[in-house]
């Protein structure tokens, strides 16, 4: 069963579905989030590594997670596990 939500100390992530149109926040991707489509919302506490004065959110297209955090994707239930370490 897929996790609606992850969280720990330092940052809380969850699966969402766009209502309107947002822009993928990961890095350089130039995706846009349409409506009606999945995405991961990612909050981030002030401080860390990135040192916010307050809470950040950033809004993540499901390629770029699954590139960059597919460990995040699969969980939130977004794409299947990858079988025997394979990416796809």
């Amino acid at each position: 069963m897929a996790a609606k939500s992850i969280r720990n100390r330092e940052e809380y992530w969850r699966a969402r579905t766009a209502r309107k149109q947002h822009r993928c926040e990961d890095y350089v991707c130039e995706h846009r989030i349409e409506p009606g489509e999945r995405y991961i919302e990612l909050k981030l506490p002030p401080g860390g590594d990135m040192g916010y004065t307050s809470w950040s959110l950033m809004r993540i297209c499901v390629t770029c997670g699954c590139r960059y955090h597919r460990h995040i994707v699969e969980q939130l239930g977004l794409v299947e596990p990858a079988l025997n370490g394979a990416t796809s």
